[in-house]
C-alpha cells in the first residue's frame, strides 16, 4: 500500500487534502503531478494547498 494512501471501511481510497507551508514554494499557480495522482495551488508565495486523489502520494 502506498504511503499517502487511506482506506475506507468500505475498502475505497479516498481523497486527502492539506496545506503545506515551504519557503521554497514563491510561486504562484498551479501545478498537477500524473504520477503522484497531485493537484497544487499555490495562491500565496510560500503557501501550497495540495489535493491527493486515491492512489496518490502525498507531499
Amino acid at each position: 500500500m502506498s504511503k499517502g494512501r487511506r482506506i475506507r471501511p468500505d475498502g475505497r481510497a479516498r481523497m486527502a487534502a492539506g496545506i503545506l507551508f515551504r519557503l521554497g514554494s514563491v510561486w504562484v499557480g498551479a501545478h498537477w503531478s500524473a504520477q503522484n495522482r497531485r493537484l497544487c495551488i499555490n495562491l500565496l508565495p510560500c503557501c501550497t494547498l495540495w489535493l491527493v486523489w486515491p492512489g496518490g502520494r502525498r507531499p
